[in-house]
């Protein structure tokens, strides 16, 4: 019934009228849930001609074929067209969120730091809980002198003190507080904010919780309880996305983090306790 409706829309309307476009999304995510991806992609790229991609409206098939790529864990491809989204949507804050950890999971640092340069730039203050967190980690997920850490700072203050009530992303705001941190250097404080969010808790906010954890245990002397924790963290991570792959992918970056700087340096020792 799905495709019938979109062959009949197709010859009505054309492929760039918006209730064309609905019925691309439909077919694509009724595919995605009889886990035929080939099938998705297929479609996806039927609709997607090199004419309908100069048109703005391409973007909303874009994003998903992005999210489609993430699902299967092909991050180069879901990066080109997250990257297409950008361009041609630039105010939606989504398309910033999933663009920054594929290109930090493809080892694209360049990219990935004029990225950060761009979030700092534009968006700087919003009432938006939701989108303050997404914005803090996204440019704190890898070390970098590009990012302003005490701006990802107050945004992550902002998540946490408008989406206080937020029980379901509550988990994501503290442990995006944590994470800000960490990356300031404040280790004690790390671990008081990660502590909220590494028990009974979104598995992955969960996993979050337990990298940040390992690593300022690590930095403060702890060898124990920073090998611990990346043991703990790593198990709630499986090998494949599972849910949303974003937060997957959060997740599995911030493990890996962890897991170089305590793996790396165990012949060494710990640092020294401050």
């Amino acid at each position: 019934m799905r495709r019938q409706a979109l062959e009949i829309r197709r010859k009505q309307d054309g492929i760039q009228n918006p209730d064309t476009i609905l019925e691309v999304v439909g077919l694509v995510h009724a595919l995605r849930e009889q886990k035929k991806a080939g099938e998705a992609e297929q479609v996806l790229g039927e609709a997607l001609t090199p004419a309908f991609l100069r048109d703005p409206a391409s973007v909303k098939l874009l994003y998903q074929r992005a999210d489609l790529m993430g699902w299967q864990g092909r991050w180069k491809e879901a990066a080109a067209d997250a990257s297409r989204c950008i361009e041609r949507e630039p105010s939606e804050h989504l398309h910033y969120h999933i663009l920054a950890p594929l290109l930090v999971m493809n080892g694209n640092l360049p990219a990935y730091e004029q990225l950060c340069r761009r979030i700092q730039a534009t968006f700087t203050d919003t009432t938006n809980p939701y989108w303050a967190e997404r914005w803090a980690i996204d440019c704190l997920l890898r070390p970098t002198a590009v990012v302003d850490v005490h701006l990802a700072d107050r945004l992550a203050d902002t998540a946490l003190t408008l989406g206080s009530k937020q029980e379901e992303r509550l988990p994501y705001f503290q442990v995006c507080k944590a994470m800000s941190c960490y990356r300031l250097g404040r280790y004690a404080e790390t671990i008081t904010w990660a502590e909220k969010s590494v028990d009974n808790t979104p598995a992955y906010a969960s996993a979050q919780a337990c990298a940040v954890l390992s690593m300022a245990h690590w930095q403060l002397g702890r060898p124990a309880e920073a090998r611990e924790m990346l043991a703990k963290g790593k198990a709630l991570v499986p090998d494949n996305p599972r849910g949303w792959w974003v937060d997957w992918l959060i997740a599995r970056i911030e493990i890996n983090e962890a897991k170089e700087l305590v793996q790396s340096q165990s012949t060494e020792g710990p640092p020294d306790k401050p």
